[in-house]
């Protein structure tokens, strides 16, 4: 958790307002518990990006809160261009007839590589039942290379590509057969994961974080424990 310094001239029209985005992993040291549970006592408004977000900070960290609201993000579907899928496929040499299956984001942090991990799994799983199936995962981050590794520890590299960066993630948002958001944990909903079902994508998610407040069981898409056995059933 990260604090700016600021320099706030009250007046009477101003309301200040704090949001919590990530999730707790340990309590905090009591000092700055003391002084972080005044400043939020300083607010108008406390906001969370999901109700399990609210819940699990409300129990790790024991702080008490006023005035409380959910804030779900906001997105809209994104109309793709034919060329620019296209581009794309040439980009990153995928075969027309691969079966896509894609997940945004997950090499940025520790319990989303997990879950990264555990979606490799499966696909070692599905590889000989379906050979044309492909994984594909966006964004170069801390544990892009880790999960590299593991691929081709797995002798899966083939069915995994790790596109790096993507300036629009509707591009492989627009191809993908399945949007898989496998995770060990979740802030809030996730906006990638919003983004799957404005695009009107069957989605394959672990219940955790605020996931179930978007996604109902069989409704709207699946909801699956980070299990291997269980990932490659669904």
């Amino acid at each position: 958790m990260s604090f700016t310094r600021c320099y706030i001239q009250e007046t009477p029209w101003m309301k200040l307002v704090f949001t919590f985005h990530t999730e707790p992993v340990k309590d905090l040291p009591i000092p700055f518990k003391i002084f972080f549970q005044y400043l939020l006592y300083q607010c108008n408004h406390v906001t969370f990006v999901s109700k399990g977000l609210k819940d699990k900070i409300s129990k790790i960290y024991g702080l008490g809160f006023g005035k409380t609201a959910i804030t779900y993000a906001g997105v809209r579907a994104r109309v793709v261009s034919k060329n620019n899928i296209k581009k794309f496929y040439r980009k990153f040499n995928i075969r027309e007839k691969s079966k896509i299956l894609l997940a945004l984001g997950l090499t940025a942090l520790s319990y989303k590589a997990e879950g990264a991990k555990i979606l490799m799994k499966a696909i070692l799983k599905l590889k000989d039942k379906y050979p044309d199936i492909l994984l594909i995962l966006t964004r170069e981050e801390i544990y892009s290379n880790e999960l590299r590794s593991f691929a081709e520890d797995h002798s899966i590299s083939d069915y995994v590509l790790f596109t790096g960066n993507v300036n629009d993630p509707f591009i492989p948002l627009s191809i993908c057969d399945i949007y898989t958001h496998i995770t060990l944990g979740e802030g809030g909903v996730s906006l990638a994961l919003l983004e799957a079902m404005a695009m009107g994508k069957p989605i394959i998610a672990t219940p955790v974080g605020g996931i179930p407040e978007a996604i109902e069981d069989g409704k709207n898409g699946i909801l699956v424990e980070p299990d291997v056995n269980k990932l490659a059933e669904n």
